[in-house]
């Protein structure tokens, strides 16, 4: 072993020895508190700890939207709910109006009646193709004209689910899933449904924070993070968290939201317990007969209690009633030792 060598192992063996000394200079008996009520209580294990508010906005997390096309022109929209309004499936939207109402519903049955006729022909077209009765030119300008009528047709079902003739000239858009409505300025959409699964909090997180927030709470209920954003913005980190399918929220609304962490050796505590020494926050934990001072650090304060990450597991009762007592007589003894 090199002088080197030496000198670190006596380096170390200095350290273990301080230590030792400084656990027995503040460890104190509980005779010593004999004529004090020392209210020992088990520190409650915090799975998360809050931290100060964050900014959220309840919004969608993706443009996933179902668009609502509006295939009618110059017609007046009357809104039966106004923008962010939860909707059900089969709930009216809006109320259309104009001349052009009648015409698109005679449009689509028009469209109808050529798709019926195409259908009857199909088959006798096909079996005069099979018999070389009909050239293939002829048999190939009746399946495209049959196929633009089918892909007319999905169109004119699609619309037919959403949009109810009430009278010649007004019709009634209703929803065509469960959503949250959106009103579109573009004149050729009136809006979209965005799906309940895809509105969520957008948590915008200080970056040093985001990898250890799990959870948020935000008016009582708990709300996991499902997901974290890999780009961040002027040192903030967007965090979305799982659908809030039954919220009550408005869309785009603003709110404060609590964040909550893990973090090891947590511990929740009557704020009485926290005291310190040497400048430093510690709690009092009672082995057997004899206190013992354990560092801790204060993350957060929850009305009268504190959130503290212990030093070490806090398996022991603590001290909560005459902390200050119990301190004066450790500084005490560091002052005569001086």
């Amino acid at each position: 072993m090199n002088r080197r060598t030496l000198g670190y192992s006596f380096l170390l063996i200095l350290v273990a020895l301080s230590s030792t000394q400084v656990s027995a200079q503040t460890a104190v008996s509980i005779a010593e508190l004999k004529n004090y009520e020392l209210g020992l209580q088990q520190p409650e294990v915090a799975d998360m700890v809050p931290g100060a508010p964050l900014l959220a906005t309840y919004q969608p997390m993706t443009q996933k939207h179902l668009v609502i096309a509006n295939p009618f022109e110059n017609a007046h929209v009357q809104f039966a709910v106004t923008d962010g309004t939860r909707v059900n499936l089969g709930q009216r939207i809006a109320t259309i109006t104009g001349p052009s109402v009648e015409h698109f519903f005679h449009r689509l049955e028009t469209v109808k009646a050529q798709y019926d006729v195409a259908q009857q022909q199909h088959k006798s077209k096909y079996s005069l193709y099979q018999r070389n009765a009909l050239s293939a030119d002829d048999w190939q300008n009746f399946l495209d004209q049959y196929l633009r009528l089918s892909d007319q047709m999905h169109e004119i079902k699609i619309l037919l689910s959403r949009f109810h003739q009430l009278a010649d000239d007004s019709a009634e858009l209703k929803a065509p899933i469960d959503g949250v409505w959106q009103s579109d300025a573009d004149d050729m959409r009136i809006g979209y449904v965005i799906d309940r699964s895809e509105i969520r909090l957008a948590v915008q997180a200080p970056n040093e924070l985001a990898s250890s927030v799990h959870h948020i709470s935000v008016q009582g209920e708990r709300f996991t993070i499902d997901y974290r954003e890999q780009s961040t913005r002027n040192g903030f980190t967007t965090l979305w968290s799982s659908p809030l399918t039954e919220s009550t929220f408005t869309l785009y609304q603003r709110m404060s939201v609590v964040p909550l962490r893990n973090i090891a050796n947590a511990f929740k505590v009557p704020g009485s317990a926290v005291s310190s020494l040497n400048g430093e926050p510690v709690v009092f934990s009672v082995d057997k007969q004899t206190i013992h001072p354990i560092p801790v650090s204060v993350s957060a304060v929850e009305g009268e209690d504190y959130y503290v990450a212990a030093s070490t597991s806090l398996d022991n009762p603590i001290v909560t009633h005459s902390v200050a007592a119990l301190k004066g007589i450790i500084d005490s003894r560091e002052e005569a030792q001086q």
